[in-house]
């Protein structure tokens, strides 16, 4: 039964994602997310198919699949992904729609990004959380910094090595 399949194929999918996403190992996330959002979405088609709706079930896959990608990874471009692989443009309003209102509920309960949190549990650089009091670029940004070259000198290396924060030169 479908009713059964979809939930299980779901449950063991979002567990062996989070456990290949944890490991220490390179692997993708959108994929298996996108799939995810498309089986639980396709089981609400799915139920609403018996409950007399008349959509095809694969339309609320395809809005599914959006909606979590987005929520997931924080971005809405996943919506132009999905119309570029199906090419459904009649469905354009309401994968847009989904798609927005999973950002803004992700939002609501984390602001990070899977990619960030990735990067967090990996003990992996990131960018720094910009200050959002800043009004444009110049505020921003570091108008003193250093720099070495192929004549300098070690006094040089060691002077900036102490002035300076920078991981990179």
């Amino acid at each position: 039964s479908i009713f059964l399949n979809l939930p299980v194929y779901f449950t063991l999918k979002l567990i062996f994602t989070t456990l290949a996403t944890c490991l220490p190992v390179p692997c993708g996330c959108l994929t298996p997310i996108f799939t995810c959002g498309a089986v639980m979405g396709r089981l609400f088609g799915e139920i609403l198919r018996v409950c007399g709706v008349l959509i095809a079930p694969g339309v609320f896959g395809m809005v599914g699949a959006a909606a979590m990608s987005s929520g997931v990874t924080r971005s809405l471009s996943v919506v132009i992904i999905v119309f570029e692989v199906t090419g459904e443009l009649r469905n354009l309003v309401g994968v847009l729609l989904a798609s927005l209102v999973a950002y803004a509920v992700a939002g609501g309960f984390y602001s990070r990004s899977i990619y960030d949190l990735i990067l967090g549990c990996r003990g992996l650089p990131h960018l720094p959380i910009l200050n959002k009091r800043a009004s444009i670029a110049a505020e921003l940004m570091q108008v003193q910094f250093g720099y070495l070259h192929v004549r300098s000198t070690y006094a040089e290396l060691e002077e900036a090595l102490s002035t300076f924060d920078y991981t990179e030169f």
